[in-house]
């Protein structure tokens, strides 16, 4: 369930998952303005690097790397889309932590990456992207 909070714009969403039933609870922080991509950290308990003192899949601000550039569009439900691939990014964390590999889509990166920089497009970008969007839900029905 969780708690949220919209205040000037900006939704914060605070709510504990626990992606399997022998999997730890997470507080997660869900954030989201509306022009930016939506933003998740993990506040309890610390994610632990490995022991170079990486985190696979995270940005440098402390963000969860969640999805590929176009995975997720304005549009998306949040509870169909970041809510579950947080609780799939905490699965996998929980595997790399016992295998030190990352069973996850989205590459090997390992280590603070750069924060996608990914904002809601406007005019004819905007309309393009719901087209693509549109099409590509249509085409995943059949």
């Amino acid at each position: 369930m969780g708690r949220s909070r919209l205040r000037a714009g900006v939704l914060t969403w605070t709510a504990d998952l626990q992606p399997t039933s022998s999997s730890r609870v997470y507080t997660v922080v869900l954030t989201y303005d509306g022009d930016h991509r939506p933003k998740v950290r993990v506040l309890r308990p610390a994610l632990e690097p490995n022991e170079h003192g990486e985190l696979p899949h995270i940005y440098r601000s402390g963000d969860l790397c969640l999805y590929r550039p176009g995975e997720w569009t304005w549009g998306d439900p949040l509870t169909e889309t970041i809510v579950p691939w947080t609780s799939e990014w905490l699965v996998f964390y929980e595997l790399w932590q016992v295998t030190g590999t990352w069973h996850g889509t989205g590459g090997t990166h390992t280590g603070p990456i750069d924060d996608l920089v990914e904002r809601r497009p406007r005019g004819r970008a905007q309309r393009a992207a719901t087209v693509r969007r549109k099409s590509a839900r249509s085409n995943r029905r059949q």
